[in-house]
């Protein structure tokens, strides 16, 4: 435990070399958070097979609509202030780690990124220090990269500059999710995005249709002469002025398929749609225009209520449920957020005192 409480005053620290990549007293290379190691991927891929392969964080907020929809819900949660209750009474002299921190994370940056592991990896895990009798007195989420779960189920951390410990049940607070994380069960559906829009991308450097070089005389070509005029093509294409080319006399250019205008905006759209069916939102939220908005009236209002009572609770619902177990809140009592900022939407925060 004293192991946990000493890291958790690096974590200030910490977090800002972690997008660096510096190593911490030379022993410890802290690389990203949501960076995954590339050669395990390729192996994994080899004996799964990709699309069964899970995704990381990054490619999945490489995704315009899961990084909207990842915006959305945590920037709605951070609002609601985590409150006690002793049955259905507001307590006023709750528990001051919930709403304030003694190191430089806030309490609401704490509860975004407490969100966003249940999103993106359907768990979360804080670090706490607790008094001479046992009560918290304060918190700070662990990133998902410095914590894993060991054979037997036991909770090993590694700080940075420190040895991998396995964190005492007094020491972590681990917030389960109501679902796996969609980097488990979509990665299909993220990659498909992530291709759609490589391949939005690349059409949109080129809108034409796939061109064909058709010989039409009967001269035998080398293959690096069909190479350096494929190459020649395909350059003067690139770039600007592209849509005007030069092909000799012997060279008929075929177009396959046809020039479109809307660039993939019915693929992208879908792949939107889907976003917002993953993360328990409505297309709308998303700026997708889903089925049903064209067989039902769909309101803002209809949408806001569906966010409020649908997919809101999935994290808020979780991280309330944990924080009310004995181990965190005393017998009587339970931790709950205040939604009213949501559902009024003032601008009002968890933040700190």
């Amino acid at each position: 435990m004293a192991t946990i409480a000493r890291a958790l005053r690096l974590l200030d620290g910490a977090n800002a070399l972690v997008e660096s990549g510096i190593s911490t007293n030379g022993r410890v290379g802290i690389k990203s958070p949501w960076s995954g190691t590339s050669l395990s991927r390729i192996v994994a891929s080899d004996i799964l097979g990709l699309e069964n392969v899970p995704v990381s964080r990054a490619e999945a907020m490489g995704v315009p609509a899961i990084a909207r929809g990842r915006h959305k819900i945590v920037t709605a949660v951070q609002k609601c202030r985590l409150v006690t209750y002793r049955r259905d009474v507001e307590v006023t002299n709750g528990p001051a780690w919930l709403y304030r921190s003694r190191t430089r994370t806030s309490p609401q940056h704490r509860i975004v990124w407490t969100v966003d592991d249940l999103i993106f990896h359907g768990w979360s895990l804080w670090g706490v220090e607790r008094d001479s009798k046992g009560a918290i007195s304060d918190a700070a989420r662990i990133p998902p990269e410095w914590w894993t779960f060991g054979p037997d189920g036991e909770i090993l951390v590694t700080f940075p500059g420190l040895e991998q410990v396995e964190a005492s049940d007094e020491s972590v607070i681990l917030i389960p999710g109501f679902t796996e994380g969609i980097l488990t069960t979509n990665p299909r559906t993220i990659r498909g995005a992530r291709e759609l829009e490589s391949q939005w991308a690349s059409r949109a450097q080129n809108p034409i249709p796939a061109m064909e070089l058709h010989q039409t005389t009967d001269d035998e070509l080398e293959d690096e002469e069909i190479v350096e005029m494929l190459d020649g093509w395909t350059e003067a294409l690139a770039g600007t002025g592209g849509a005007v080319a030069f092909t000799p006399k012997s060279i008929e250019a075929r177009a396959h398929g046809q020039a479109s205008s809307d660039l993939y905006i019915e693929g992208r759209n879908a792949a939107s749609v889907d976003a917002a069916r993953i993360l328990n939102l409505a297309a709308g939220d998303l700026d997708a225009s889903g089925v049903n908005s064209t067989l039902t009236y769909e309101t803002a209002e209809g949408r806001r209520g569906q966010f409020i009572d649908e997919c809101v609770p999935l994290y808020t619902d979780a991280i309330s449920a944990r924080l009310s177990l004995d181990d965190v809140t005393p017998q009587g009592t339970r931790i709950a957020f205040d939604l009213s900022p949501v559902i009024a939407n003032p601008i009002t925060a968890n933040t700190e005192d």
